[in-house]
């Protein structure tokens, strides 16, 4: 699996500008990433294998109890 973020141009003050605009996007719910919660941790190969098979769209959350 390759992970890869987002690379600015060289030109002066473009990351800064992004990171603001994107943070403003996130702050105010404009972008929402999916989240998939998966319960108990018998149930993390199940996930895994959905994610890997395109079962599952943004990141899959395998939860534990508390306690």
């Amino acid at each position: 699996m390759t992970l890869s973020g987002y690379h600015a141009s060289p030109r002066p003050g473009v990351e800064e500008e992004w990171a603001g605009r994107f943070g403003g996007w996130l702050r105010s719910g404009a972008i929402r990433f999916p989240v998939t919660p998966v319960s108990g941790i018998g149930r993390a190969p199940e996930a895994w294998a959905g994610l890997v098979a395109g079962q599952y769209a943004g990141t899959v959350v395998v939860e534990l109890p508390r306690g």
